[in-house]
C-alpha cells in the first residue's frame, strides 16, 4: 500500500524537510517541491507533517491517496 505526497512550499521550504508519521510512526522526510511515493503499512490513517519551527498537521489517508502540502501567503494547508 502507497501513497504520493508532494511538497510545494515557499523559498523558507528550501532551508529544512518535513517529517512525515503515519500514525504516530515516523515514514520519512520531504523536501522543498519534492514528490515522493511512500509505502504505508496500513490501508488507512493518520497522515501528520512536522515543520520545525512552523506548521504542523495532519490528515486521514487511504492507499492511493495523493496528498500536496502547499502554503499560501496567509496560512499554511494541505
Amino acid at each position: 500500500m502507497e501513497i504520493t505526497v508532494k511538497r510545494r512550499t515557499w523559498l523558507l521550504g528550501l532551508l529544512n524537510s518535513l517529517r512525515l508519521e503515519f500514525n504516530g510512526e515516523k515514514i520519512g522526510n520531504i523536501h522543498f517541491f519534492q514528490n515522493k511515493t511512500i509505502e504505508i503499512p496500513e490501508k488507512e490513517g493518520r497522515l501528520k507533517y512536522v515543520q520545525i519551527l512552523d506548521h504542523n498537521d495532519e490528515i486521514h489517508v487511504k492507499d492511493g491517496d495523493i496528498i500536496i502540502i502547499k502554503e499560501n501567503l496567509i496560512s499554511t494547508s494541505n
